[in-house]
């Protein structure tokens, strides 16, 4: 991976409209910590007190002496944020401790779910990643049970792929995804799932067929979930067979510059998996919002830097 800072330089990201760039900055800052670089004076460009606690919450991670201190300072931001805010910053410190084993993990998790009762569906499905994550998978299926449809289903998923050992959450993710009506959904969320290393024995759905399927459509909807299909088999290291789908939808795909930021950023992504760092930056090239899209694709690569080296040490 080139040097973060090859990639974008944090004063082009100054040069971004006032409302995007504390995400920009707080991107950077993550991928510098991921990628084991100083992370405290971009983070401290962040305005946001969201935004700071959830990418605090995550450091310790790759730096784990700061674990005391991000925990003070993160519960001290906790006050300022609204109760989504609060479950998902909570959620992702509970993570952190856990997964560093440093104990303690239990009354963060209480403190997120004792935010989650008004919030909606996003940070209720966050909440129940949480607890999974953190081994309390009984009550993440609890959360689960509260929905019904593809929110269900797509709860089930995340735990599953959270809890690869328990085979029960895959059979039952499974059962949920192949009873939707809505045929995208269903390959959207077999896709995702596509990640299990059990899949192809605990699915019917080959990844084959799941990429044969891409383009959903003609619609502009459809093209987004074509591209997050594409994006989630390349994640999952089939995109060899998702190769031709992608290849057509990028074919017809606008400007960034015209599409929502969500868009533009999956867009990125998927070129990333598909042809190359350089070629996703190109796609970001002469964009009005091109640091934001740099510093997207940094903390999108480090991400898939990090889970590779984790799969390679858990075997997961």
């Amino acid at each position: 991976m080139l040097n973060l800072f090859e990639v974008v330089a944090p004063e082009e990201v100054s040069t971004l409209p006032a409302r995007y760039r504390d995400y920009a900055y707080a991107s950077l800052a993550r991928a510098a910590g991921r990628l084991g670089s100083d992370y405290r004076a971009l983070l401290g460009r962040v305005r946001s007190p969201y935004l700071r606690a959830y990418v605090l919450a995550e450091m310790p991670l790759y730096d784990p002496s700061s674990l005391e201190s991000v925990v003070r300072e993160v519960l001290a931001l906790v006050p300022s944020l609204r109760y989504e805010e609060k479950v998902y910053a909570l959620s992702r410190l509970a993570e952190t401790v856990y997964a560093l084993g440093a104990g303690g993990h239990e009354e963060f998790l209480s403190m997120a779910a004792s935010y989650a009762p008004p919030v909606g569906y996003s940070g209720k499905a966050r909440l129940a990643l949480a607890f999974s994550r953190c081994g309390e998978v009984e009550r993440a299926v609890r959360v689960a049970e509260g929905f019904r449809g593809s929110r269900r289903a797509s709860i089930y998923v995340e735990v599953a792929l959270s809890r690869p050992e328990t085979l029960e959450l895959l059979a039952r993710g499974v059962r949920l995804v192949e009873k939707l009506r809505d045929s995208r959904k269903k390959i959207v969320l077999f896709s995702r799932l596509a990640r299990h290393p059990r899949y192809e024995e605990g699915v019917g759905t080959p990844v084959e067929s799941i990429a044969m399927k891409v383009p959903l459509g003609g619609s502009l909807e459809d093209v987004y979930l074509s591209l997050l299909v594409t994006r989630n088999l390349a994640e999952a290291g089939y995109a060899g067979a998702a190769r031709r789908g992608f290849e057509e939808v990028a074919s017809k795909l606008p400007p960034v510059d015209v599409l929502p930021l969500d868009f533009a950023e999956l867009v990125i992504e998927a070129f990333y998996h598909y042809r190359g760092l350089q070629a996703a930056l190109r796609v970001a090239e002469g964009s009005s919002l091109a640091p934001l899209y740099y510093a997207h694709l940094m903390d999108y690569a480090s991400m898939l830097l990090f889970e590779n080296s984790l799969a390679r040490v858990t075997g997961r």
